[in-house]
């Protein structure tokens, strides 16, 4: 008898133990599904406490959304931001962690994606699909640029997919951090780039490849006026941080500093700001094209006198690449 009760027992205490785990892997499965939960519906942030000395709140549902437990939340002055078809939410956790909330028009949550700590973003980016995206890296403010370490594509329905470093970048914008008052200006001089397969984003228009650094000059000549052998000098430096043409000679005399997007072997320059003498004008789009061919370079403008002596090639006029 006492060896059948023995059994009893042991399989009682095998039943509570897979009742036990069960229990156990249920509570966990659900613990980590509170995030789907939340995903593609409707999701408002409640405030279960507000702290006024710090700013920070409790929320269940972040709680929830996030697997935290009683966590202080708080919504940075770059609260959040509204595009065409989405718009965005900033979440700090416990000063340590960032989040960005990815809802569409109707108030439903549709991703979220975590900024490492040394990161900042760059929302509605343009890909070369025409896909809309989300740039994180680093931005050096001294000289404006901001390095990209990641690109994140949104689907139609807002999801989120990490896209391969060589993506074509077509337009992003100045990190969501820098866009306040006090940074006026800095736009003007910003770039951006992806460092580690050496590409460019040249001033506000586009990216460009390393083949069109350089300074390019040209004279383009009237002929004899008044007795005199007239024409003007034209010369545009490219380089990192800005591009600079430069006109100098009869009636001519400007500095103006231009933005860059490439297109196949040409290189679409339009203007963005005079510093010296009477500007090209804002209304010339675009003012300069280059054209490489072959080693060679040429350029197009109607800014450049049909009427002078020099007559342009097929391509445009040529146009010498000194360094």
């Amino acid at each position: 008898m006492k060896k059948a009760k023995i059994n009893i027992i042991t399989k009682n205490n095998k039943m509570k133990h897979f009742i036990s785990l069960f229990l156990i892997i249920t509570l966990f499965t659900k613990c980590n599904s509170q995030k789907v939960d939340y995903i593609n519906r409707k999701f408002k942030i409640d405030l279960l406490s507000y702290n006024e000395k710090d700013g920070s709140f409790k929320s269940k549902k972040l709680d929830s959304l996030f697997n935290y437990h009683n966590a202080k939340y708080f919504i940075p002055d770059i609260s959040g931001t509204q595009t065409d078809n989405y718009y965005i939410k900033v979440i700090n956790i416990n000063y340590k962690k960032i989040y960005l909330l990815i809802y569409d028009n109707n108030n439903f949550l549709r991703d979220t994606l975590l900024i490492p700590s040394d990161n900042v973003f760059s929302i509605n980016a343009k890909l070369e699909n025409n896909k809309n995206a989300i740039c994180l890296g680093k931005f050096d403010k001294k000289n404006s640029f901001f390095e990209i370490h990641e690109i994140y594509e949104l689907s139609k329905n807002l999801k989120l997919k990490k896209v391969k470093d060589n993506t074509n970048i077509i337009h992003c914008p100045l990190p969501l951090e820098y866009l306040s008052e006090e940074n006026v200006g800095i736009e003007n001089y910003y770039k951006y780039g992806k460092l580690n397969n050496k590409t460019i984003k040249a001033l506000d228009s586009g990216k460009m490849s390393q083949k069109w650094l350089g300074t390019y000059s040209a004279y383009f000549s009237y002929g004899e006026i008044g007795g005199l052998n007239v024409g003007w000098a034209l010369t545009i430096e490219i380089n990192s941080d800005s591009i600079k043409a430069t006109g100098d000679g009869y009636q001519m005399g400007f500095i103006d500093l231009l933005t860059a997007k490439e297109n196949k072997n040409e290189l679409i320059l339009n203007h963005l700001k005079n510093l010296y003498g009477y500007t090209l004008g804002v209304d010339m789009n675009p003012e300069f094209i280059l054209i490489e061919k072959n080693g060679k370079y040429f350029i197009k403008s109607d800014w450049i006198d049909y009427d002078i002596k020099t007559k342009p090639k097929k391509l445009g006029y040529e146009i010498e690449k000194i360094k």
